[in-house]
């Protein structure tokens, strides 16, 4: 029957979530910039993916440059019934028989047929004259099939031939952008997401952060920061909480920095470091991967760590600066995508025992897993690269004291300068200054406690101060954060009545 059909499309109208806690930064490090960038304009602000797209930060390996060179030209073809193969990376491309009187340009021939024969199941094609094999590779290749051993030839006889290499190939990376900018917006679809593509430096110092926040007028509360097949480091994470350090100095400070490197050469996830040997109180080390859609399809085609900073980011731009991103209730993090949890060496986390997850987690490091009884994936923990006794050991606790640090700054800076009251007896603070003062200082306190952000506060002044000869007014804050229940001892039994 015929009819008029609808798809709904959503983003159109860019909204973005209120507030300013869903304010967050992906920072990449890449030598080729999509058409939106520029040398001098590395930080883009988007609302959605289809934004990041219109900046040329597409899926579709636009920056890939195919390798070349990949050839084998025959020398010796061998006798009639016996086969000759063209093999990459142990797949056979294609394979001829050889028949009587088959010379090295027929051979040749057979094999180049056999080869586009069969380019829909391999993606390679062949071209080339008189003894030449010559390969093109399909996308998606890159800079995987350079040099090495990759392209071989194989003959039942006596057939010989000179292989050559690929060389030249560069791994496409947009597409690794792509995702786990689709992955913020998955997950959060409000954030409002500025995305850095900074230089491969000398050196790995992060000073790009502070680029970027000044950027966004110092707005960014977090940030994710992949790293394209740079081993993951320790030092990269100390490195991190330097800038983050200068930052709270300079009242710019961005809450929580989750840190992807790559991990896929480690084989044993146990032997990973123990970040709670580390001081870096605002960074997070995400060794979570998909392992069975796109992320995982990435992997296998990149060789290195994807990684879902982006999922991550996505997750705590959306949570509340009090709420552990490992609450099961709310932070299911799969849809087609992670539904298959994985560390980010390829490993499945359902392959690992018991033990070794509990060990990579009393070393502080965040990835995701499944619940027994409870549909979905999880986030473990949502700890920092620091000793657990630390009051900044996790992330909510980080953003839940910046919050409330900028918003009292934002009341008290007003009166910067500005006239204090002195009780003419004492040549002390007077009484209804130092209650004005507590007051506008618990104005954002109050307001965190009734969105249930802080379970309590108080400001206090000493009126007992010498405002006259210092100039200085201190002031004494305390919150009561709000709890998070990682665990519960349930004691269970039987009993002959209640």
């Amino acid at each position: 029957m015929g009819d008029v059909t609808f798809t709904k499309g959503s983003g159109g109208l860019n909204k973005v979530g209120p507030g300013e806690d869903h304010i967050s930064l992906l920072a990449f490090y890449y030598a080729t910039l999509p058409s939106g960038f520029s040398s001098t304009y590395r930080v883009k602000e988007i609302t959605d993916i289809a934004a990041a797209e219109a900046l040329g930060i597409v899926n579709t390996k636009a920056d890939e440059v195919k390798a070349t060179g990949g050839k084998a030209v025959i020398t010796t073809p061998g006798a009639a019934g016996t086969t000759a193969s063209i093999i990459m990376d142990g797949v056979t491309l294609g394979a001829y028989t050889l028949t009587s009187g088959d010379a090295n340009a027929d051979v040749a021939t057979g094999l180049r047929a056999a080869i586009n024969a069969l380019t829909g199941t391999h993606g390679y094609t062949s071209a080339g004259s008189s003894a030449d094999v010559t390969l093109v590779p399909p996308i998606g290749k890159g800079d995987s099939i350079n040099a090495g051993t990759h392209l071989s030839f194989a003959s039942t006889g006596t057939g010989a031939a000179t292989v050559t290499q690929f060389s030249g190939g560069v791994d496409a990376f947009y597409d690794v952008m792509h995702y786990h900018i689709s992955e913020a917006f998955r997950i959060n679809p409000a954030i409002k997401l500025y995305v850095g593509i900074f230089a491969v430096p000398g050196s790995w110092t992060f000073t790009e952060l502070q680029t970027a926040q000044n950027v966004a007028n110092g707005k960014i509360r977090n940030a994710g920061i992949f790293l394209k097949s740079v081993a993951f480091s320790t030092a990269h994470l100390s490195a991190i909480q330097t800038v983050l350090n200068t930052l709270d100095t300079l009242h710019k400070p961005i809450s929580d920095v989750v840190y992807s490197a790559d991990i896929a050469a480690v084989t044993d996830l146990t032997t990973l470091s123990d970040l709670t040997l580390l001081t870096a109180s605002k960074v997070s080390a995400v060794i979570a991967q998909d392992g069975g859609a796109d992320g995982a399809a990435l992997y296998t085609e990149k060789g290195y760590s994807i990684g879902c900073v982006g999922a991550t980011i996505g997750a705590i731009s959306l949570a509340s600066v009090n709420i552990n991103i490992g609450w099961r209730a709310r932070f299911n993090m799969a849809a087609l995508e992670l539904e298959t949890p994985a560390f980010a060496n390829g490993t499945l986390v359902n392959t690992l025992t018991d033990t070794a997850l509990a060990g990579i987690d009393a070393k502080n490091y965040i990835y995701m897993l499944k619940c027994t009884d409870y549909a979905g994936t999880f986030f473990n923990d949502s700890w920092t690269a620091i000793v657990r006794t630390n009051d900044y050991g996790n992330i909510e606790a980080n953003r839940t004291m910046d919050k409330a640090i900028r918003g009292v700054r934002a009341y008290l800076l007003p009166e910067v300068n500005g006239p204090v009251s002195i009780d003419a007896t004492t040549g002390k603070l007077a009484i209804d200054y130092v209650k004005y003062l507590e007051s506008i200082g618990g104005k954002a306190l109050d307001q965190m406690e009734r969105n249930k952000e802080l379970s309590g506060w108080k400001v206090v002044i000493d009126p007992d101060q010498n405002v006259l000869s210092t100039s200085v007014i201190n002031v004494s804050i305390a919150n009561v954060p709000v709890g998070v229940s990682r665990s519960f001892a349930v004691k269970i039994s039987f009993a002959t009545s209640i």
